[in-house]
């Protein structure tokens, strides 16, 4: 993966293969650690295929239930309706190309998936171990929830408009919990006289949920429960919705 990124340090032949002793060049790089390219980070490591464990899980997932209807991803693609309305930058994507896409897969292949994991594990945990923490915490999104069909906030220096997935994903403990509200938002709207086609409109009055977000070492949901009960015991954050009421207290 490391290798991947840098490919003016590993060069290959006209057939792909290693042109140099990469082994090497790596334990250089350990000894001497000013040999390391600058701007290797979890934000550029790049996600690894999973569509193969994904059509896997989803196809285990839907013989389980029983549906007699729907037994297969197949099963699914051939007898769902689909939302028809596809604008990208609204965060609607082409659901059917997508599954479709998906279905193609035909192998379970996990070495790619095994990697981009431990390449994530090793950064973050050695980061922790550095820092002496028993957990990380976040904003659950990088931006207020946005209007349906709107035009979606862009990436802005490697961070996406959510956050919830990425050290999830890779094995890590998380937990989300209430955080407060907004006061004032900024929405996006379309405008074709401005750059990219869109610009923010606001301050606008507005109400809308916010959380935080608790990561924790893999298996460590004990920590952060007891991290995240504190947190809400001191901020009380959490509003009853009307239809429920209260949750008793422990």
């Amino acid at each position: 993966m490391f290798i991947e990124q840098f490919p003016n340090l590993f060069p290959v032949d006209a057939s792909g293969k290693p042109s140099t002793d990469r082994i090497a060049r790596l334990v250089d790089m350990y000894f001497d650690p000013s040999l390391v390219p600058a701007g290797s980070t979890i934000r550029n490591i790049g996600p690894a295929s999973n569509a193969g464990l994904t059509k896997y899980m989803l196809n285990r997932y839907l013989r389980e239930r029983g549906d007699a209807n729907i037994k297969s991803l197949r099963d699914l693609i051939d007898k769902s309706n689909f939302y028809r309305d596809i604008r990208p930058d609204a965060g609607f994507i082409d659901r059917k190309a997508a599954l479709e896409e998906l279905n193609s897969s035909s192998t379970l292949d996990m070495a790619n998936v095994f990697q981009d994991r431990f390449a994530y594990q090793q950064v973050v945990l050695q980061c922790m171990a550095q820092e002496n923490l028993d957990a990380l915490v976040s904003p659950a999104g990088n931006i207020p929830a946005y209007v349906l069909g709107a035009p979606i906030e862009p990436p802005l220096a490697g961070r996406t408009n959510s956050v919830w997935g990425l050290l999830g994903q890779h094995g890590f403990s998380t937990l989300s919990v209430p955080a407060g509200f907004t006061t004032h938002v900024f929405d996006r709207v379309r405008d074709a006289t401005a750059r990219d086609g869109t610009r923010l409109v606001g301050p606008i009055p507005a109400k809308l949920p916010l959380g935080i977000m608790f990561f924790g070492r893999p298996f460590s949901e004990p920590t952060l429960f007891r991290i995240a009960s504190a947190y809400e015991a001191a901020t009380k954050h959490r509003i009853p919705p009307p239809d429920f009421g209260p949750l008793p207290e422990p």
